[in-house]
Protein backbone atom coordinates (compact mmCIF):
# COMPACT_ATOMS: atom_id res chain seq x y z
CA UNK A 1 0.00 0.00 0.00
CA UNK A 2 1.48 3.30 -1.13
CA UNK A 3 -0.16 6.44 0.27
CA UNK A 4 0.04 9.24 -2.29
CA UNK A 5 -1.67 11.95 -0.22
CA UNK A 6 -3.20 12.53 3.18
CA UNK A 7 -6.15 14.94 3.22
CA UNK A 8 -7.36 16.75 6.34
CA UNK A 9 -10.70 18.57 6.55
CA UNK A 10 -10.22 22.11 7.87
CA UNK A 11 -13.39 21.79 9.94
CA UNK A 12 -11.60 19.20 12.13
CA UNK A 13 -7.89 20.09 11.87
CA UNK A 14 -5.71 23.17 11.82
CA UNK A 15 -2.61 23.02 9.64
CA UNK A 16 -0.45 22.60 12.74
CA UNK A 17 -2.63 19.71 14.01
CA UNK A 18 -2.48 18.05 10.59
CA UNK A 19 1.32 18.23 10.49
CA UNK A 20 1.52 16.81 14.02
CA UNK A 21 -0.80 13.93 13.01
CA UNK A 22 1.43 13.18 10.00
CA UNK A 23 4.59 13.02 12.10
CA UNK A 24 2.87 11.02 14.85
CA UNK A 25 1.93 8.43 12.19
CA UNK A 26 5.33 8.41 10.43
CA UNK A 27 4.20 10.16 7.24
CA UNK A 28 6.40 12.64 5.45
CA UNK A 29 5.23 15.11 2.82
CA UNK A 30 6.73 16.85 -0.20
CA UNK A 31 4.05 19.45 -0.81
CA UNK A 32 0.98 20.98 0.86
CA UNK A 33 -2.03 21.91 -1.26
CA UNK A 34 -4.41 24.19 0.62
CA UNK A 35 -8.00 24.46 -0.61
CA UNK A 36 -10.91 26.30 1.02
CA UNK A 37 -11.95 23.09 2.83
CA UNK A 38 -8.87 20.88 3.11
CA UNK A 39 -5.14 20.53 3.62
CA UNK A 40 -3.68 17.96 1.24
CA UNK A 41 -0.21 16.66 2.05
CA UNK A 42 1.40 14.92 -0.92
CA UNK A 43 3.75 12.10 -0.03
CA UNK A 44 5.03 12.00 -3.62
CA UNK A 45 3.95 13.26 -7.01
CA UNK A 46 1.00 11.38 -8.48
CA UNK A 47 1.63 8.45 -10.79
CA UNK A 48 -0.82 8.11 -13.63
CA UNK A 49 -2.59 5.00 -12.46
CA UNK A 50 -5.51 4.06 -10.28
CA UNK A 51 -6.12 5.34 -6.77
CA UNK A 52 -8.74 4.82 -4.12
CA UNK A 53 -9.49 6.67 -0.92
CA UNK A 54 -10.01 5.48 2.62
CA UNK A 55 -11.63 7.76 5.19
CA UNK A 56 -10.52 7.20 8.77
CA UNK A 57 -12.92 7.68 11.72
CA UNK A 58 -11.34 11.06 12.55
CA UNK A 59 -12.10 12.39 9.04
CA UNK A 60 -8.59 12.02 7.61
CA UNK A 61 -8.66 10.74 4.02
CA UNK A 62 -5.83 8.57 2.69
CA UNK A 63 -5.37 8.58 -1.09
CA UNK A 64 -3.83 5.21 -1.85
CA UNK A 65 -2.11 4.02 -5.03
CA UNK A 66 -3.49 0.62 -5.98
Amino acid sequence: MLVQSVVFPKERFTQREAIKWLYDHDYKYEKIDITPNTYRFRQHNPIRDSYYSKTLPNGVILIIHS
